[in-house]
């Protein structure tokens, strides 16, 4: 990789990295794939210290969000580093609404954490006995988790918690838009805090109002279908506030207002143009 990075410098090829996570700094205990046994310790501190290695090969950086632009570039000062934010294909977004109504009262109150890869385990522990304890006392609600998730299910009730297997992206929507509320736990470490806000914008344009770990707040997400819970109080409170069908509509509509002015794909293009000129600008 570096000679291939060497010679893109030689034929005078602007060299960019770009990082949705924080794969180069911080504790290799507190990155997910450790703490849920999938790799070592020992073999993480190896992953960083190659990934921080490869950093002087880039003339420039982009990040996807301001937390993981700032580890940039205190690993990298000088360097010009820019944040390009993740967002949502327009493309995706019409087809999942034109094919899969949103949540509308009435419809089952089925909360849906979506985990994707097997590293949200401890995530979801955080929340576990909680929420556990909050549907028992609401005997209409469900829970479904979607994808690959290690967890005690003994203290939920049996008949209301289903797991599925993870769906392709496309078919994403069905699910999103059927969801009464998201589910966003996420434990509070440096590796965390650099993460986008996907699963949040995902599931806000469909409609669907997220709960989400003190971790996941942005000040920019502003929004009045995402609030953020630290203790089994505040998750419990947050979903009974959207047992209100009028509020959990607010919600609803405040998310897909949010989703179609500011969780656009167009927002990371128009700024990773801007770092080619820059880029390109410093290279004349």
């Amino acid at each position: 990789m570096l000679r291939a990075l060497a010679s893109a410098q030689r034929l005078g090829v602007t060299r960019i990295a770009d990082y949705d996570d924080l794969l180069f700094a911080g504790s290799a205990e507190e990155r997910p794939e450790v703490q849920s046994g999938g790799l070592t310790r020992e073999w993480m501190e190896r992953a960083h210290r190659a990934y921080a290695s490869m950093l002087p090969a880039f003339d420039g950086y982009t990040a996807a969000t301001d937390e993981l632009a700032g580890e940039l570039r205190a690993a990298c000062p000088g360097a010009p580093v820019f944040v390009v934010p993740n967002g949502l294909s327009p493309a995706w977004i019409e087809q999942g609404r034109a094919l899969y109504p949103r949540w509308w009262p009435g419809d089952s109150r089925v909360m849906r954490f979506f985990p994707g890869s097997p590293t949200h385990d401890a995530s979801f522990a955080a929340i576990a006995s909680g929420l556990a304890e909050w549907m028992r006392a609401h005997d209409d609600t469900e829970l479904e988790i979607v994808g690959n998730l290690a967890w005690d299910a003994s203290g939920f009730p049996s008949s209301r918690v289903r797991r599925i297997p993870a769906v392709p992206f496309d078919h994403l929507p069905r699910l999103l838009a059927s969801a009464w509320v998201n589910l966003w736990p996420r434990a509070e470490t440096r590796f965390n805090r650099c993460k986008s806000p996907i699963k949040f914008l995902e599931a806000a344009a469909f409609g669907c109002p997220t709960v989400a770990s003190p971790s996941c707040a942005r000040p920019e997400l502003d929004c009045e279908g995402l609030v953020h819970a630290t203790t089994a109080d505040d998750w419990a409170t947050a979903l009974t506030r959207w047992r209100d069908d009028d509020a959990r509509m607010r919600a609803s509509e405040s998310c897909m207002r949010f989703a179609d002015e500011r969780g656009g794909a167009d927002r990371g293009w128009r700024a990773l143009q801007h770092v080619v000129r820059s880029l390109r600008s410093v290279a004349a």
